[in-house]
């Protein structure tokens, strides 16, 4: 949850805090929900799928940065 120290720290919007909090959100539950499966031992446990939700995570979060900063001028 590093990415909402840019908030205070780079003077970033609204626009980029609500996609870094809802993001980060998202982005925990589906570690959570990878955790819990693999502590039941489920054949569901997809790690591949926690790596497409951090590269879309990531993606988001560089889109809002640009966005923010687009619209900031």
């Amino acid at each position: 949850m590093t990415s909402i120290l840019l908030i205070p720290i780079a003077g970033m919007s609204w626009t980029y805090a609500m996609v870094a909090v809802v993001g980060g959100a998202w982005f925990v539950w589906e570690a959570l929900r990878l955790q819990a499966a693999a502590r039941r031992a489920e054949a569901a446990a997809r790690p591949m799928r926690m790596f497409v939700v951090s590269n879309a995570y990531l993606a988001l979060l560089f889109a809002a940065v640009a966005i923010d900063t687009l619209v900031k001028y």
